[in-house]
């Protein structure tokens, strides 16, 4: 569904961003599912759990960052804003899960979290169709 395809590509540019910033590395499990002590296992440190929800012309961002060994929230948040302010939320769930990570954001890094893929969320969204009609994720 396009609800589902967007959803996965606000998700997969948040990964992105965040796997630009020094020590910090990203590591996906795709659609499986593990409990948290088997991530661990894989020498991960923390898990983001989220949800991305769209309503017409609104968008909401609920993410949680949770320490894989203790199950301890790090950090979590939900953002309600308009569609047109999709990337700005997406930078600043990006700066809110390093400053929980790393206690600090380096200025280099801040604008590597300002990265905007397309000019706006139309031409986004109309990219994520593509790719999912294509059967692409």
């Amino acid at each position: 569904s396009d609800a589902t395809t967007f959803a996965a590509g606000v998700s997969s540019g948040i990964l992105a961003n965040l796997g630009r910033l020094v020590d910090i590395r990203v590591v996906s499990f795709g659609n499986v599912i593990l409990s948290r002590q088997a991530i661990a296992g894989h020498g991960v440190g923390a898990v983001l759990e989220g949800q991305v929800r769209r309503n017409a012309s609104r968008v909401t961002i609920t993410a949680s960052l949770i320490k894989t060994a203790s199950g301890e929230r790090l950090w979590s948040d939900t953002y309600e804003r308009d569609v047109a302010d999709l990337f700005a939320i997406q930078s600043e769930v990006c700066r809110k899960i390093a400053l929980a990570l790393k206690g600090r954001v380096a200025p280099d890094e801040a604008r590597l979290l300002e990265f905007r893929p397309y000019r706006d969320t139309e031409a986004f969204e109309s990219y994520l169709k593509g790719r999912h009609s294509l059967g692409l994720r």
